[in-house]
């Protein structure tokens, strides 16, 4: 291993030999750097094994840095086996070219970008005044919750987005989102999906052509048509809106269909709870119950799953369908329930025994 003096003796010699401009030391403590200057400086942090500086012809030179290269530009690390590159250029990166603004990176090839993601590949190609990686072979990119891997993927250092276009598979606990395309956010740890998007989950499953979802908060939100299959069978189609993993919350847009065996649910709002079973209907919801051959039409409706009961109201409207006619029934509120559920077991008989006696 070569003593890190000995680099910074090879550098300094270099900025007196070569008839191009290089800068390449590690930053005075003493000094204060403007954010202009922090991303000009080039940084070779200590552990590399080899530093070679050769000038092939009047135009071009090459930097060669191997074995356990490690750089700093800015806030951003990189690190790689091996790195190559003509001329180096002001930055604070691994290899860099003054006339192409381009460095190269072979091997296990790291970037630690202020904590904020992670990339890894086998080969990069740099853009060091535009600070854009083109990284390939076995790219994987993780925020510390979710690993996304892709084959090919471009990074903006500037702007913290990561962007595929050749498929990309993304996992977080036990959801698995993949489509053709995608944009990482990692700053808001966002992720927008496009064409052929497909999440799973032990819950449920999700097709759509676009899909948002954060890492973070694990919620999805719906910007395209989407169908939503549960591991009750239950589906769901929709436009807008967005579920909520941790809570079970959920809301649909854009006059969605939530049909559940026998019931089929729509409106132009609907909102859902796992955890209490009740769903929400606004703007003309319609509830049908083709088991029970009854229809419900409200412009506010509330069902509840667990008991398959039903609060309505604002202009409510029952249909009950009938062999040769239908009932209609209407009132400035609808309420239907079992009597178990209003009363209680023995409750209900009782309310049945009375019932029975004003009969009578």
């Amino acid at each position: 291993m070569i003593p890190t003096k000995f680099i910074r003796f090879l550098l300094i010699l270099s900025l007196f030999t070569s008839p191009l401009f290089i800068f390449c030391q590690e930053l005075p403590t003493t000094k204060t750097f403007t954010p202009a200057d922090t991303v000009r400086t080039v940084e070779i942090l200590p552990g590399s094994r080899k530093l070679e500086y050769r000038k092939i012809d009047s135009v071009t030179e090459i930097t060669i840095i191997a074995g356990n290269v490690r750089l700093r530009q800015g806030t951003s690390i990189f690190e790689c086996d091996s790195c190559e590159g003509t001329s180096i250029f002001e930055c604070d990166s691994c290899v860099i070219t003054k006339r192409t603004n381009l460095f190269e990176a072979f091997g296990n090839v790291h970037i630690n970008d202020s904590d904020t993601a992670n990339v890894y590949s086998d080969h990069l190609r740099y853009l060091t005044d535009r600070k854009i990686a083109y990284l390939d072979g076995n790219v994987k990119l993780t925020d510390g919750k979710a690993v996304l891997t892709t084959p090919t993927l471009e990074y903006d250092m500037n702007t913290k987005v990561g962007i595929y276009r050749n498929g990309g598979r993304l996992v977080n606990e036990k959801s698995v989102l993949t489509s053709e395309e995608g944009y990482y956010y990692a700053d808001l740890k966002d992720v927008y999906f496009k064409k052929n998007v497909k999440l799973k989950d032990p819950s449920y499953d999700l097709q759509s052509d676009s899909l948002l979802y954060n890492t973070g908060t694990e919620i999805v939100r719906f910007i395209a048509e989407t169908l939503v299959k549960d591991s009750t069978n239950r589906t769901i189609k929709t436009r807008e809106g967005f579920y909520d993993k941790r809570t079970g919350k959920a809301e649909f847009g854009q006059h969605p269909i939530i049909t559940d065996k026998d019931i089929q649910v729509t409106g132009e709002i609907i909102k859902s709870d796992d955890s209490t079973g009740i769903t929400q209907i606004f703007g003309r919801g319609i509830i049908v119950d083709t088991a029970n051959k009854t229809t419900v039409i409200a412009d506010t409706i509330f069902y509840n799953k667990k008991n398959e009961s039903f609060l309505a109201f604002a202009k409510p409207l029952m249909i009950v369908e009938q062999d040769q006619d239908s009932i209609f029934i209407a009132a400035d509120t609808l309420f239907s329930a079992r009597l178990t559920d209003l009363y209680g077991p023995k409750d209900s008989v009782a309310k049945k025994d009375t019932l029975k006696g004003h009969r009578k």
